[in-house]
């Protein structure tokens, strides 16, 4: 292959993988190729097992179906040559269960856990396999068990003293609470996991305890700060580069623009989920995206189309054993078949939605089955058949309530009980002290006056302790919020030099990439020119770039809120370029830094930093760069 070819191969290649992205799932394939290969190689033999956990690690999310062979391959390694590791290889293949969508294999895996002998099986593995069967339960509804096992995770990690851990199991408890309708306790739980993530500034704890939020308030119908706590999830999921948690996250952000009857924007974020479920092949994501589109080519009366994807995320749903999914497809195909005039199929649905329901004791959904089909016996004038099922919604509905008021009636019974009793006590010593002499009562009176007397001073003193205490308290937490605050500043500024310095780098890399394409057309043939130029004019555009200035001032202007609008106030004549210069002064850069960043001259900077001084208004002896950072 001629020389110039080989170069032009290498650019192109190189400006395709600018995305981390690309590269982090490249990385993530080598990595399986390096791990195959050790695979066969018979004097790594005793590393087999490690090599095995490493790989169902790696397939997780990328092809769970693997992960779940290799996972199982493990399992039987372990068992054959160390049992010691054998949860680690449970644990592995469990979790590889879950990313396929098989729940309940997760569990089944996961309990074996817990028949191994105690002497293989560790605190803190205790402490996972409980958090796994946590969040197995809930995916199956079964929100006791979920909450069961999530208390005793949170202990464990408490016990063993696992920050990270301990986190991740408060926003999963929190998670549940959420389902269940709890959000006072819900939100409680995810802000304490989110304040252990922020102290290990752990971005995808951050992340996921931000998600859990959002989706409260979504619950809430408090839109708008769902959508505000949404888009700062969006920025750590794009960050930490997790495609399953980016679908879970356009997911989300989609049913926020569906409920806000946004449909343009709700389909478009639908279809980047659907498009990732579909490349980490989780079946249950691709099954809930489906029900969603569904539900909103309902709402916008498209029958058919509706009808399409609410097929799929049935069969799905039934293949995977999501019986509440499943109930919720149901009630949606019903509703479909109803709005296109198929009573027998309409019919049908809400049935099933019924039964199953009412097998898995979901009592909301089993209403809103009941409720619907009601409507539809009305719609078709079978009114004797809307009259039972009417029956059968008010009964299911005062068999809820009537247990509630029982338990409140039998609570107020005992109360009153109790209150009489310690009347007829109160009464009966009253009778028993009125035949006693005026001394005796003279003296009572003399005790309880000085017991009083002492009980007062006592309380008065307590109180003033409480109070002390209470401020010393407070003034010690403000101190902490205080450092916090001045730590989180500290970790972002450096996170935005850090950002600079990578634009600053890249573009020295890109000249030098521009460099060589110019000697390259000094010595090469006319034949090569058409694609050199071509190359040229993509390095120039990457280096004229927009978009990553854009994406680093928004970023930049979370940290330094009020930079901007300060500098407006000053000048309000001040251009883009002006911002760029003062932001870069801001962060510490010197003048070769902000040269080589903004891709000028030096003599071009000095002019720039010139007129800045001027539009800001400063004298002579005022430091342009000490007046920014004061700024």
């Amino acid at each position: 292959m001629k020389p110039w070819l080989i170069i032009i191969l290498f650019f192109k290649f190189s400006l395709s993988y600018l995305p981390v992205l690309g590269q982090q799932q490249y990385d993530t394939a080598e990595k399986i190729s390096e791990l195959k290969i050790k695979l066969t190689d018979d004097n790594l033999k005793k590393e087999k097992g490690d090599i095995l956990l490493q790989l169902t690690e790696l397939y997780w999310k990328n092809n769970p179906q693997k992960a779940i062979k290799v996972g199982k391959e493990s399992i039987g390694y372990f068992e054959k040559n160390n049992p010691k590791k054998l949860p680690d290889a449970l644990i592995n293949t469990a979790i590889s269960f879950y990313y396929n969508g098989n729940v309940d294999s997760t569990i089944v895996y996961t309990l074996k856990i817990f028949s191994l002998n105690s002497k293989y099986l560790s605190t803190e593995k205790k402490g996972v396999s409980y958090n796994l069967l946590s969040v197995a339960y809930k995916h199956k509804s079964d929100y006791p068990n979920s909450l069961a096992y999530g208390t005793k995770a949170i202990a464990t990690f408490r016990q063993v003293k696992d920050s990270l851990r301990l986190a991740g199991a408060l926003d999963n408890i929190a998670s549940t609470y959420r389902l269940m309708g709890n959000y006072e306790q819900a939100l409680s739980y995810s802000l304490d996991g989110l304040q252990i993530f922020e102290n290990q500034q752990d971005s995808t704890g951050i992340a996921r305890c931000l998600a859990n939020i959002s989706t409260l308030y979504s619950n809430l119908k408090d839109y708008k700060k769902s959508k505000e706590y949404h888009q700062k999830t969006l920025l750590f999921a794009l960050k930490i580069e997790d495609a399953f948690f980016l679908a879970d996250t356009y997911n989300n952000y989609a049913a926020i623009f569906n409920e806000t009857n946004q449909l343009d924007s709700a389909y478009f974020y639908y279809q980047k989920a659907l498009n990732l479920y579909q490349k980490v092949k989780s079946p249950t994501g691709m099954a809930t995206v489906q029900q969603n589109l569904g539900e909103l080519y309902l709402k916008q009366g498209e029958v058919p189309k509706s009808i399409a994807h609410l097929t799929q995320a049935y069969t799905l749903f039934h293949s995977l054993s999501h019986n509440a999914d499943l109930v919720d497809a149901c009630i949606n195909l019903a509703e479909a078949y109803q709005q296109a005039n198929n009573f027998d199929q309409a019919l049908q649905y809400y049935n099933q939605a019924v039964e199953i329901s009412q097998k898995i004791g979901n009592v909301p959904l089993q209403k809103r089955a009941l409720k619907g089909k009601q409507q539809l016996l009305i719609e078709n004038k079978l009114y004797k058949e809307a009259y039972s099922t009417l029956r059968s919604y008010y009964q299911l509905k005062d068999s809820i309530e009537n247990v509630d008021v029982k338990e409140k009636v039998a609570e107020l019974d005992k109360k009153y009980q109790t209150e009489k009793k310690e009347k007829e006590i109160a009464h009966l010593k009253i009778s028993k002290q009125k035949q006693k002499n005026t001394l005796y009562f003279l003296s009572i009176g003399i005790i309880t006056l000085f017991l009083f007397s002492f009980f007062w001073w006592n309380f008065l003193r307590n109180k003033r302790k409480r109070e002390a205490a209470y401020n010393k308290l407070k003034v010690i937490q403000m101190q902490q919020n205080e450092k916090q605050l001045r730590n989180e500043l500290e970790f972002k500024n450096r996170e935005l030099a850090t950002k600079v310095i990578n634009i600053q780098e890249r573009n020295n890399l890109l000249k030098e990439y521009l460099q060589i394409i110019n000697n390259i057309k000094d010595n090469s043939c006319q034949d090569v020119m058409p694609e050199l130029n071509h190359l040229k004019r993509e390095i120039k555009a990457k280096l004229n770039s927009k978009k990553e200035w854009d994406d680093f001032q928004s970023y930049f202007e979370q940290v330094n809120a009020d930079f901007s609008k300060s500098l407006f106030d000053i000048n309000q004549n001040l251009t883009e370029n002006d911002f760029r210069l003062a932001t870069l002064l801001k962060l510490g850069m010197n003048n070769h830094e902000i040269s080589g960043i903004l891709s000028i001259t030096s003599q071009s900077t000095k002019n720039a930093l010139y007129r800045l001084k001027n539009k800001l208004k400063l004298d002579k002896h005022t430091s342009l760069r000490s007046y920014i950072r004061n700024l």
